[in-house]
């Protein structure tokens, strides 16, 4: 479907790349001042679409400055679920904004704006410096995958489209060990089978790596407190 999407919205604006651009909602932190001038002129290209996608609380006067801008080649998107774009764009522009972190996920280039973020391992330059390295990245002339590589393994490293099956199997060996409770003793279960944070990571990362659990999942195993909250 996204694909699909994608495909249509390449044709009907006749252009090779899409560009996302989606800045902080701080005002301090934000590039949508500094950065309009610099998206007018990359919008002459004809070979790029950008899509731009602000978040709610940002200042009505900086979306209004954007919508004036009158090129076919950029749109404003509506839409509060960015997902769907994010799939759909091949290059995501920001600052310090946590949609790179979901973004860089994808294994898509990322290109920051005086980011405040720390341990950066993507293209993060200045105002004057995002024309020439969106053409660049875009023809796959700046080398940064592998830095990127470092942030995908460190924040997901399960690759292999089975990882919401990890965790219905990590639930379920809970749901196993733990009995689960009769229809209206939810609380009293909770109560007395309350797991430690050392033992939920114990379950999931058995699952999620494949190790076992010395003498199998049982009750012994695991160290069980009281009705304490997570």
């Amino acid at each position: 479907m996204i694909a699909w999407e994608k495909d249509k919205l390449l044709s009907k604006y006749n252009v090779k790349y899409v560009v996302l651009y989606s800045p902080s909602s701080d005002e301090s932190l934000s590039s949508a001042k500094v950065l309009k001038d610099a998206i007018v002129k990359l919008s002459s290209r004809k070979d790029l679409l950008f899509l731009i996608h602000f978040d709610e609380d940002v200042d009505e006067d900086i979306v209004n400055g954007y919508r004036e801008i009158e090129k076919s080649n950029i749109e404003i998107v509506e839409d509060r679920d960015i997902g769907r774009y994010m799939h759909i764009a091949d290059l995501l522009i920001s600052d310090t904004s946590s949609i790179i972190y979901e973004f860089i996920l994808l294994d898509k280039p990322v290109l920051s704006v005086d980011s405040k973020l720390s341990d950066i391992t993507w293209s993060n330059v200045s105002a004057s410096g995002v024309y020439l390295n969106v053409i660049r990245t875009l023809e796959n002339r700046v080398p940064v995958r592998s830095r990127r590589e470092r942030t995908v393994k460190e924040y997901h490293p399960y690759r292999d489209g089975k990882s919401s099956e990890r965790v219905i199997e990590a639930l379920d060996g809970y749901i196993k060990i733990m009995e689960f409770p009769k229809r209206g003793k939810i609380t009293h279960f909770l109560k007395k089978w309350a797991l430690s944070r050392e033992a939920f990571k114990k379950i999931l990362d058995t699952y999620l790596t494949g190790k076992n659990i010395k003498g199998g999942f049982s009750k012994e195993n695991f160290r069980l407190r009281g009705p304490a909250g997570f």
